[in-house]
């Protein structure tokens, strides 16, 4: 969100087109996407105002007067007037211009001095995102989204990871048991978040994505593994059961889940339940 205003900013001193929100509304949350899409106002400026609403601060500064808040907007500019809500962070959160930019390294990013001699304010804005903002100069734009994750395995180790936005389930349970070299069709992958004194454990989809969930850390574990023996005897016309297949973007076959199962039917009398995987039928994998 603060880059975001700082490049309006920028795009509002050298008088270019302001920068598309889409970036910024993709980096939302599922919860506040389904929130605020509920309400009608998938905004930058609602956005910005449900990441205020969280903040503490911010509630404090509901209780300002209006005159107060029509000053406090007065040195916008027009183009971020929309984004500035009544309940901004509290600044006292934010680290000042001189601890970010101590000239001895001290504080913020060591060795970084702020500029001495800009000639124009739109040289200030762009040297502040160019230190501040920029990623290293060897990472890529898109490490902005990366996120790094705690994966624990079964035998209590964990290890972390470096998730992309567009990381399925079902990316992550195959790179996580490629570093261990697991078979990622022996293990499944669970979601642990800690509510209070309580744990939560949940099991999303593979095809969900990563950056959807709310966990603190993700867990692989064995799956179990047992064999079942269907035989159709005189009249059963089939086993009593449904299948789901996925494919890769080749379209080759990857996973076979049981979608359904028919009470009383062989399928069901051997045990098989929805949501099973079946990794091997008569000897083929």
């Amino acid at each position: 969100m603060d880059l975001f205003k700082m490049r309006c900013y920028l795009a509002s001193l050298q008088g270019g087109e302001l920068p598309n929100p889409k970036s910024l509304l993709a980096a939302a949350s599922r919860p506040s996407k389904m929130a605020l899409g509920r309400l009608g106002l998938f905004s930058v400026s609602s956005f910005h105002a449900l990441i205020c609403s969280r903040d503490e601060a911010a509630l404090r500064k509901r209780t300002w007067s209006l005159s107060q808040r029509l000053w406090s907007k007065k040195g916008l500019f027009s183009s971020l007037k929309g984004l500035d809500t009544l309940a901004r962070k509290a600044k006292e959160k934010r680290p000042s211009i001189t601890q970010i930019f101590d000239s001895s390294g001290g504080h913020g990013i060591p060795g970084t001095q702020l500029p001495q001699n800009c000639s124009n304010s739109a040289e200030k804005v762009d040297e502040f995102l160019n230190v501040y903002y920029s990623a290293p100069e060897n990472a890529s734009k898109e490490n902005i989204w990366d996120i790094q994750s705690l994966v624990r395995y079964p035998d209590g180790k964990g290890v972390m990871l470096t998730l992309k936005p567009n990381h399925k389930i079902n990316d992550v349970l195959i790179l996580a048991c490629k570093i261990k070299q697991m078979e990622p069709r022996h293990y499944g992958l669970q979601l642990r978040r800690l509510i209070g004194e309580n744990t939560e454990h949940c099991i999303p989809e593979m095809y969900e994505y990563i950056q959807d969930q709310i966990y603190d850390e993700i867990e692989i574990f064995p799956l179990s593994i047992y064999h079942a023996h269907l035989t159709k005897k005189e009249g059963i016309i089939d086993f009593g059961f449904a299948v789901t297949v996925q494919v890769d973007e080749r379209q080759h076959l990857t996973h076979i889940f049981i979608s359904d199962v028919l009470p009383d039917g062989v399928a069901y009398r051997e045990g098989l339940c929805v949501g099973n995987e079946i990794l091997i039928i008569n000897g083929e994998s």
